[in-house]
């Protein structure tokens, strides 16, 4: 089945690498690329809309293999990309950021925001982010959250298309039962990936206790997509409840961010039902 990608669009080096991005996840199945902006009111609709046209058409001659779209509307971006995305079926949201400084498209709170409204995954890329034809090594950090099964669901669906390895690391913990906890969690992930013929590598790092000790990791093990649920609630805080830290981590590595939902969802290329 093809697949369709929305990629929000602002004219920039960071906007055009989250759609090098959006175009190599898409590759395999030669799916549609939906390019979306939003504008404040109609007296800009017009000229954006011709600039929009000519972006498109040169998008399109870029990746020939892609059917290139695209939609304007008028109104809220941060509420607008979530509605936009479902409205058009799009599986995928992927976004750019600009990082800590200088003229923001999506950092700290506006992140969350941006996340909180949409009940579509984002993978969100940074300037330097290196385009790759799919990830391929994609981390799954494993927490004691709540909606972690969530977490493992979207990796699945992601690795079965892609084809891709999982990488599962939990921290090493102190507590007998925070210990036991996560190693029960482990190995139900480790089943979990063992049924769906997905190759891992799977382990408890006493290493692992910070946002730059996972960085590192992830550097080793050269990952292309780090996996991680916005859990603004969580009882087991994971790299600091920053997701402006995540986003723009030192190794540039893209982050697929998730908003945990109760009821049903439609996930990366599949469909889940429940909390899980």
């Amino acid at each position: 089945m093809k697949k369709t990608i929305l990629t929000p669009v602002d004219f920039s080096k960071v906007g055009q690498n989250a759609i090098a991005h959006a175009a190599g996840i898409l590759e395999t199945t030669k799916g549609d690329l939906l390019l979306f902006r939003v504008v404040k009111d109609s007296k800009e609709l017009f000229a954006t809309k011709k600039k929009m046209n000519r972006f498109r058409a040169r998008v399109q001659a870029q990746y020939p293999d892609l059917n290139v779209k695209s939609l304007l509307r008028i109104g809220e971006f941060f509420e607008g990309i979530g509605y936009a995305a479902l409205e058009n079926n799009a599986e995928l949201i992927v976004m750019g950021t600009h990082g800590l400084k200088g003229l923001q498209f999506i950092t700290g709170s506006r992140a969350l925001k941006v996340v909180s409204n949409s009940e579509v995954p984002i993978i969100i890329v940074q300037e330097d982010s290196k385009p790759t034809k799919g990830y391929k090594n994609i981390l799954v950090p494993m927490t004691l959250d709540k909606n972690s099964k969530q977490k493992l669901t979207y990796a699945k669906h992601l690795a079965l298309y892609l084809n891709s390895k999982i990488f599962l690391i939990a921290p090493s913990e102190k507590d007998e039962f925070l210990r036991n906890k996560i190693q029960r969690d482990l190995n139900f992930a480790k089943q979990f990936f063992d049924e769906a013929n997905i190759p891992y590598e799977a382990e408890i790092n006493e290493e692992i206790y910070t946002l730059d000790s996972y960085i590192e990791y992830a550097k080793e093990k050269d990952i292309d997509l780090i996996v991680f649920m916005n859990q603004p609630e969580s009882a087991y805080i994971l790299f600091d409840d920053r997701v402006q830290r995540v986003i723009t981590n030192k190794a540039h590595i893209p982050v697929l961010l998730i908003n945990p939902r109760k009821t049903s969802f439609v996930t990366i290329f599949g469909n889940y039902s429940g909390q899980g």
